[in-house]
C-alpha cells in the first residue's frame, strides 16, 4: 500500500486508492460465486465493489496479493477479461518500443489463453519487419 503514493508522485499520475485496508483475512472482499472469500480479480463477484465504482474513474484495477493476477474495470466494458488486456498491452509494447532487441520473447503462465499466443506471434512478425 505504501508504494502507490510515491509512484503517483514520481510519474505525475492522478491516482486514487479506493481501499487501503491491509487485512490478511481479506474481510474487505466481497464473496466469490461460491460464497468463499478469495482474491480473484478476474471474478465479477470478487470485484463487485470496484464494479460499483466503474463510472467514477477512466480505468480501475485490482491485483491479488502477490500481483500476478489483475482485474481491470472501465466504464464502457466493466470487468475486462485479463487475457484481452494482456494482448492489447503486448501489442502496444511491440509497436512502441522500437529499441527492443530482435531476440525478445513473451513469458506467459499456464492460464494464459491461445489468444495471447496469436497476438504475440503476429506482433513479433510485425516487429521483425521494422528497420
Amino acid at each position: 500500500m505504501h508504494y502507490w503514493g510515491p509512484i503517483a508522485e514520481r510519474y505525475g499520475l492522478d491516482l486514487t486508492v479506493v481501499n487501503d485496508a491491509i487485512d490478511p483475512t481479506f474481510r474487505f472482499m466481497t464473496v466469490d460465486w461460491d460464497g468463499q472469500i478469495r482474491m480473484d480479480p478476474s471474478s465479477p463477484y470478487a470485484m463487485q465493489r470496484l464494479l460499483e465504482m466503474k463510472d467514477r474513474f477512466d480505468i480501475s484495477w485490482a491485483c491479488d496479493t502477490d500481483h500476478d493476477r489483475h482485474g481491470i474495470v472501465t466504464p464502457s466494458s466493466a470487468l475486462l477479461p485479463p487475457n484481452h488486456y494482456l494482448c492489447v498491452a503486448i501489442d502496444y509494447l511491440f509497436q512502441y518500443r522500437p529499441k527492443w532487441g530482435k531476440d525478445l520473447g513473451i513469458g506467459k503462465t499456464v492460464v494464459s489463453s491461445q489468444l495471447l499466443d496469436r497476438v504475440a506471434a503476429s506482433s513479433i512478425e510485425d516487429f521483425l519487419k521494422c528497420p
